[in-house]
């Protein structure tokens, strides 16, 4: 299968590293384990399988491609059977595809478009291929990835009446919606146009040949989206102005030529309408190229819905794939139609169906705090940069929302991240933190924690110490709460404190021992952890303690002891659950809120 990149041969160190190509995605990639969808495209096969493409973390930086196949119309669809793009080690430059589409093109052959993130500080992507020669064989084959361009395509080509395809590529860094060529089937790939559209947004500029030979270009901006037209099939386009008859809130739209000859749009609201939210998905008929609209056939009225697209089968029947609500309900939902039902404004034909799910993320969503902070899932981030020296990068600093409410809550710190050096003249003191003069604010008085050590090491005295414990603010009484050992390998104590200056001893919660032995915690060792849960529904289970017991036999104590986590009020302890393991001296844990919920 030769397949050629297009521009020019690609520097040795960019060809050294190719995208993550995954033919049997595993659990991490599966619905109940990813927080977002984002739809990218679907296309159909010759023989009427449906394959359909969406981001595995809806429109997130660190997304990736994953294909599902359906053979039922739609009905049903599979797992994820190829997963592209995905970053799966910290040295990894190449990853991050977020933009491309699916082309099943007059052969029969499904090309997958997709972009890459180089990971340099231009922060350059570059556009790639993938070819299936055989998309509705048992267990489908993929070619290499090929690049051949710098950008992005989020369309589909279009082949003109001369037999030449036409492919959008977006390239972000100069703003500049570029026309790509092939005139051999695809074998090779070479730029033909370009144009540079005014209120810049990303483009997704989509193509149509006119009746009268002409190349006519819709392409979305920040306000109304623009048109151009070519009459040299792509080499030159006139002076972009905003379009006619279409408008559309900034988001992408679908448009392509029926069989019919008929034009069909999906937008969001009517065709001249730009509305406020992604909602009212429609799709209308133009008979007369565009100048004007007939029929409107609503897909989803709901809010979220967004970026269409799709095919028309042999018979006739239109398919369209879009999402809903990307990174919370984040579903890919397919609608099913033919041109009388746009034309009736309604579903008249006997195999139209709206609102199928065809795809839903369940997985673990990422919170969002009371002052409209979403954090970042999973946290910290998996896969940084072993050798940077640069700061972890923050989600939320580096996608602000757009309103933090400040009036909620005490405010720790206010930077940057709230005021604007620009607008602002506020001036910046930094005060060096002083040690509080009192110190030690707790050392060792009573006999007990003056007294030389009664067990294991010798020699040790006046001692107190945290050791896996820790001081804990307890709002059921508005105290400071220490759990400590008062004396070498000494008794579980508290002491508490209103101020963490000035502390009262309480006495000891478990006896000193070193470790315990038996059913029932009786004592307490120095080797163990200590938990206030805070959380706790039981006022019984407000304690978490792990702690180190003899329960090995003789023969393997050289290897260890077992641990085991009780639950208490302080002054009851339950029965351990004893780890499986063998191990010794300190334990520690905590609470992972994601995880357990």
């Amino acid at each position: 299968m030769p397949l050629v990149a297009a521009e020019k041969p690609l520097p040795i160190a960019a060809r050294t590293e190719l995208p993550v190509i995954i033919s049997a995605p595993g659990p991490e990639f599966q619905d109940e384990a990813r927080p977002g969808a984002m739809i990218i495209g679907m296309d159909r096969t010759p023989k009427g399988r449906i394959w359909g493409c969406w981001t595995g973390t809806g429109d997130k930086k660190d997304g990736y491609f994953l294909l599902a196949t359906s053979d039922d119309e739609g009905v049903t669809w599979s797992r994820p059977r190829l997963a592209v793009g995905a970053r799966t080690n910290p040295e990894q430059k190449r990853s991050g595809a977020l933009v491309g589409n699916l082309w099943s093109d007059p052969k029969g052959r499904l090309w997958l478009f997709f972009d890459q993130q180089l990971g340099d500080p231009q922060k350059r992507i570059t556009n790639w291929f993938i070819r299936c020669d055989d998309p509705d064989a048992a267990e489908p084959v993929w070619s290499e990835p090929v690049q051949f361009a710098e950008g992005c395509t989020l369309n589909k080509p279009t082949v003109l009446k001369n037999g030449d395809w036409l492919l959008p590529v977006s390239d972000w860094q100069k703003k500049t919606a570029r026309v790509f060529a092939s005139t051999d089937e695809g074998a090779t790939w070479k730029e033909r146009g370009s144009l540079q559209f005014p209120d810049w947004q990303f483009d997704e500029h989509m193509t149509v040949e006119l009746r009268d030979g002409r190349l006519w270009m819709l392409a979305r901006t920040s306000g109304q989206p623009y048109e151009s037209f070519s009459s040299d099939q792509g080499r030159t386009w006139s002076e972009p102005r905003q379009a006619a008859t279409v408008q559309n809130i900034n988001a992408r739209f679908f448009l392509r030529r029926l069989q019919s000859g008929r034009i069909l749009l999906v937008k969001n609201g009517a065709p001249t309408e730009r509305l406020q939210k992604r909602t009212q998905m429609s799709a209308y008929l133009s008979e007369d190229d565009g100048q004007t609209w007939i029929g409107s056939l609503l897909l989803d009225e709901r809010n979220a819905v967004s970026y269409p697209d799709g095919f028309e089968s042999p018979d006739g029947l239109i398919h369209i794939l879009y999402d809903w609500n990307r990174h919370t309900d984040a579903e890919i939902l397919l609608a099913k139609f033919r041109e009388e039902d746009v034309l009736a404004g309604k579903v008249v034909s006997k195999d139209a169906k709206l609102l199928l799910l065809a795809n839903k993320a369940t997985g673990p969503k990422p919170e969002k705090l009371y002052n409209g902070i979403e954090l970042s899932l999973p946290w910290p981030p998996p896969l940084l940069e072993p050798n940077s020296t640069e700061p972890m990068p923050v989600p939320y600093l580096q996608h602000p929302p757009e309103v933090v409410r400040i009036d909620v809550g005490r405010q720790l710190f206010v930077d940057d991240f709230l005021i604007d050096r620009k607008q602002t003249t506020l001036q910046r003191t930094y005060h060096q933190a002083k040690k509080f003069e009192g110190n030690p604010v707790f050392k060792a008085e009573t006999e007990r924690e003056l007294a030389p050590a009664t067990q294991g090491e010798r020699g040790e005295e006046a001692t107190t110490f945290i050791g896996q414990g820790g001081v804990f603010y307890d709002p059921a009484e508005k105290l400071f709460k220490m759990f400590y050992v008062a004396g070498w390998r000494g008794p579980l104590s508290l002491a508490t404190s209103t101020d963490m200056k000035t502390w009262t001893r309480r006495g000891e919660l478990l006896p000193e021992g070193l470790r315990w032995t038996g059913a029932k915690l009786v004592t307490g060792g120095s080797d163990n952890c200590v938990w206030l849960d805070l959380n706790a529904k039981s006022p019984a289970e407000r304690l978490k303690y792990l702690t180190c017991w003899e329960h090995v036999p003789k023969e393997q104590r050289p290897l260890g002891f077992h641990h085991s986590l009780h639950v208490s009020d302080g002054k009851t302890w339950s029965d351990g659950v004893t780890t499986s393991f063998v191990a010794d001296d300190y334990c520690s844990f905590f609470y992972n809120r994601l995880v357990l919920g």
